[in-house]
């Protein structure tokens, strides 16, 4: 279930002051004139005019004549230019507010507010800085750089296009939940038995098949995630790898019948197993990726079904709910299970059996 825990994001004024301020402040408070000043330091008075009026920085060498004269340390004053300096770019960098509030708008803000991502504020600034620090990016235009080249795997509806920003949004909230997760070594041995491990849960309800799976995927060093997808997402699932070397499962219950779940969870498998550490681009690499797809339906196939299932249960071909729940009990999974597959490969029509399909559904915690 989506977590609702806040992350503390760090106060950050939007403000600096110019350490030529701080000066004339002291020059003034102590009765010195700036030419005096520039005399007990050493320097011209020029320096110190310039100093003062924000168009000469404070440097090492300064900091340190100012601490001598004024006994306020050279630290202090280098910071303060540090922090003006820094200011001064972040100004320099800022996109317009209108360009700012239109790339805002091309995300969940609500969701992203609620899961402590963005600060609750109307700063528009303040939202923007704490979006790129989710992303990792550091303007616009890295960000559209970086989801251009989104390297996952997709188990896509072949559907409109898709709401890529919502998706990389959705992937990085399970990819930061991930990362909260400590989890073991990856280890393929343990999780292919998982795997078959969850392939005699698929007649329980998700009460029962949700806590025990994954428990079972975290053992063997992957993160199995349930998000709700975003309106307008068509992803059912997605597998990728974080740079602890684990594998993360991510899926959205897209649909929500069980046949699409159970088949979705298989595959994502598959590609753990079958493709450890590589990422495709749906649509990208053509051939690789259609060809890594095809290995993950097979490999789905084959744990639902066994080696030759899906071939002995499309000649069998039951066409009622009576013949359709004997070959369920007689391959110890759920009767939707059966009517998805005859379905998606049309020996079923569509509209036909769905009664038998179980349908899952997010639970919105108060």
């Amino acid at each position: 279930m989506p977590t609702n825990t806040m992350n503390r994001i760090p106060f950050e004024p939007n403000w600096a002051v110019h350490p030529g301020e701080i000066l004339e402040e002291h020059l003034e408070a102590r009765g010195l004139t700036q030419a005096e000043f520039a005399r007990r330091t050493g320097l011209t008075t020029k320096i110190i005019s310039t100093i003062i009026s924000g168009s000469n920085p404070v440097t090492p060498a300064t900091a340190l004549a100012f601490e001598n004269v004024l006994g306020m340390k050279a630290a202090v004053w280098t910071n303060l230019q540090s922090q003006w300096e820094l200011f001064e770019e972040r100004r320099r960098r800022a996109p317009s507010e209108a360009k700012a509030k239109s790339f805002l708008s091309r995300f969940p803000v609500s969701t992203l507010i609620s899961d402590g991502v963005l600060p609750r504020t109307n700063d528009v600034n303040a939202r923007l800085g704490a979006l790129f620090d989710f992303f990792g990016v550091a303007s616009i235009e890295a960000y559209d750089v970086t989801v251009a080249r989104l390297a996952v795997n997709h188990r896509e509806a072949r559907g409109p296009n898709e709401a890529h920003d919502y998706v990389f949004t959705w992937l990085k909230l399970g990819e930061r939940r991930a990362r909260s997760m400590n989890l073991p070594r990856f280890d393929a041995v343990k999780f292919e038995k998982a795997v078959r491990a969850a392939r005699t849960m698929t007649k329980k309800g998700p009460d029962a098949f949700w806590p025990a799976m994954t428990m079972y995927c975290r053992e063997a060093g992957v993160a199995l995630l349930l998000l709700e997808p975003f309106t307008g997402m068509t992803v059912y699932g997605s597998t990728y790898w974080i740079e602890s070397g684990n594998a993360v499962i991510q899926l959205s219950l897209r649909r929500k019948s069980n046949d699409q779940f159970w088949f979705t969870f298989f595959h994502e498998c598959g590609h753990v197993l079958l493709h450890p550490k590589r990422n495709f681009v749906d649509g990208g690499d053509g051939a690789q990726s259609e060809t890594a797809e095809m290995e993950a339906n097979a490999f789905a196939e084959q744990v639902i079904y066994g080696e030759n299932g899906v071939k002995e249960l499309r000649e069998a071909s039951p066409m009622t709910a009576e013949g359709v729940k004997r070959v369920a009990d007689k391959l110890g999974i759920h009767p939707g299970i059966v009517v998805g597959t005859l379905q998606h490969y049309k020996d079923l029509h569509f509209s036909r059996l769905n009664d038998l399909k179980a349908t899952f559904a997010f639970v919105k915690s108060e």
